[in-house]
């Protein structure tokens, strides 16, 4: 099949390719391999290195096929970053929503970057995101909300648990800001002492009844 077919029907292009070849199940998912690659590459090479070329050699997939799926390169990356950055903030909020003790729930959710470990590629295309944020009013507005229905979450959580509204909301802010700044500690310091940071906190997050 020429470029010109390929640019015209992508899918038929990629459905074309030998089922014989290494990994040919993935060829069943290609906007799935595609995303992998991208999110592989942000981490690797940092948001503003990332091509579709790349992308679409990492994913072994013809360029047409990355435009075809997700338009531009920006709409692209936003959609990985998304992804990844969702994946990261689901681990500490299920701990957290786990915990019948709000005092238990946050070393819990601090152990989970332990054993997560923001060096992974997601933890470091988090990263490139926050960073990238800060010029991208868009992707500073997604992030933005996201981080808005996690604290949400958290608040409800303990709402749920009878803590009053506005120390909920505050605990939920605090809450966000400390999972968010350990993160970043431990990128840059993988041997950091997780544990005693849980140890010290649990008694902060503890609400005394009366």
């Amino acid at each position: 099949m020429s470029d010109d077919d390929a640019k015209r029907d992508p899918e038929a292009a990629e459905a074309g390719r030998s089922p014989k070849a290494p990994g040919a199940q993935a060829v069943l998912d290609p906007r799935r391999r595609i995303l992998r690659g991208t999110a592989e590459l942000i981490a690797e090479l940092g948001w503003t290195r990332v091509t579709t070329r790349k992308v679409a050699e990492r994913a072994g997939v013809n360029n047409a096929l990355v435009h075809y799926y997700f338009g531009t390169k920006r709409a692209l990356l936003l959609q990985a970053a998304t992804d990844a950055f969702m994946n990261e903030l689901g681990g500490p909020l299920e701990a957290i929503v786990a915990r019948d003790d709000l005092g238990e729930a946050v070393p819990e959710a601090i152990a989970w970057l332990g054993r997560s470990g923001p060096s992974h590629t997601t933890g470091r295309i988090v990263v490139e995101m926050m960073l990238q944020a800060v010029h991208d009013p868009a992707l500073r507005e997604t992030s933005r909300q996201m981080l808005h229905d996690f604290r949400r979450a958290v608040q409800a959580k303990a709402t749920g648990q009878g803590w009053p509204d506005e120390t909920a909301a505050g605990f939920a802010t605090m809450l966000a800001a400390l999972l968010d700044g350990l993160y970043l500690h431990v990128l840059l310091d993988p041997d950091l002492d997780l544990h005693a940071a849980a140890a010290a906190l649990r008694p902060l997050f503890t609400r005394e009844d009366g």
